[in-house]
């Protein structure tokens, strides 16, 4: 699908999709927060993705699981900005300070295309319905700078940020 058969206003379903092309068009970038849900007393990590990254600046998508979803979407909209104004990257394992204040390491996992499951349901319409673009995982720490992989993590801390991709390469060594 090419970029002009992408931003088509006429394959839009929905005012929701409409909305998608006009952000995308405008801004770069459109906002998926997912909140999460309680079925049978498993509870589901609420989740915040982008749409257009790939298109816009042939970046991959970020997904962030478990963080407040207002901090994300504000995490997902200065990331647009330091991509399109600075050139900035958040991919390919990157360990980065800058992102969240205090002086907390977020890294940016690849996500194998294998394991996009129901967390791109956006960007899976908006691209075609097929799996052409990138995504990275946002991984964070806990209060204490701990992450999901360390033995320290709370079990509910594990739970609400599930790692898509590979762990960090400071993880396995």
């Amino acid at each position: 699908m090419t970029r002009e058969e992408r931003m088509d206003m006429r394959r839009c379903r929905n005012e929701t999709q409409r909305n998608h092309l006009r952000w995308i068009d405008e801004h770069g970038v459109s906002i998926i927060s997912v909140s999460s849900r309680a079925d049978d007393e498993v509870i589901d990590a609420p989740w915040t993705y982008s749409i257009g990254f790939w298109q816009q600046y042939c970046h991959p998508e970020v997904l962030i699981v478990g963080l407040d979803q207002t901090l994300s979407g504000r995490l997902i909209n200065w990331m647009n900005r330091a991509i399109r104004d600075e050139g900035r990257r958040f991919e390919n394992g990157a360990a980065l300070d800058d992102v969240l204040e205090g002086d907390y390491v977020c890294f940016f996992q690849p996500i194998p295309q294998q394991d996009f499951g129901d967390w791109f349901a956006s960007d899976r319409w908006f691209y075609g319905g097929n799996d052409q673009f990138e995504a990275v995982q946002m991984i964070w720490p806990d209060l204490q700078k701990r992450y999901p992989w360390e033995s320290a993590a709370s079990p509910s801390f594990r739970a609400l940020q599930p790692i898509l991709g590979s762990l960090p390469k400071s993880a396995v060594q």
